[in-house]
């Protein structure tokens, strides 16, 4: 699942987890707010097909944080997802902030590439 309300990002992204033939589905979300209210609606068998979501953090109304603070308190314990942010920011506090947040399981400044995303599918073999 992607995460991102830019839509050109969005699309590349797409076309690089599909070219890297990582993924039999990938899901776009524009919104963190459609992203929660997706996820709401699935069963926990559901929500454990979801290997891995990338969310952007710096995203017009509910931020990539407040999006993490929900799917931590509403849907970790239900399901195994892996999540990582994949954001434009470079920022420090964000890549501290990302260590020490336990949802977390990377940081990855834009654009993502083939080779990052066959490295993160060869994590989870």
């Amino acid at each position: 699942m992607l995460i991102d309300d830019n839509k050109y990002d969005n699309y590349y992204h797409e076309k690089v987890i599909r070219n890297s033939h990582v993924a039999d589905t990938v899901i776009l979300m524009h919104s963190a707010a459609e992203a929660l209210r997706f996820l709401s609606e699935k069963s926990p068998d559901e929500l454990n097909c979801i290997d891995l979501i990338f969310v952007e953090l710096n995203m017009n109304g509910m931020t990539g944080w407040e999006f993490l603070e929900q799917y931590h308190d509403r849907f970790k314990k239900q399901c195994n997802t892996r999540l990582m942010v994949l954001t434009g920011s470079d920022n420090p506090d964000d890549m501290k902030r990302t260590r020490y947040n336990p949802v977390l399981k990377g940081f990855i400044v834009k654009p993502l590439t083939r080779d990052i995303m066959t490295h993160i599918a060869s994590e989870t073999n």
